[in-house]
């Protein structure tokens, strides 16, 4: 489970540095959907409860 919250943070991070480089009206519609993106991953997630018996450390 960290090794996908990681990832995730890794992948907001270099889409984030990757906006930054959108500035040019030829962009726009890159800079948009970039941007749509980095908001849908940005948003906080449920967590799941684990399964009774389940050690909760273990994915």
């Amino acid at each position: 489970m960290t090794n996908a919250i990681s990832d995730a943070a890794v992948a907001l991070s270099l889409m984030r540095q990757a906006l930054s480089l959108l500035d040019g009206p030829e962009h726009a519609k890159a800079a948009a959907l970039l941007r749509a993106a980095i908001e849908e991953l940005s948003r906080p997630r449920p967590t799941i409860p684990p399964r009774e018996g389940k050690d909760p450390t273990i994915s």
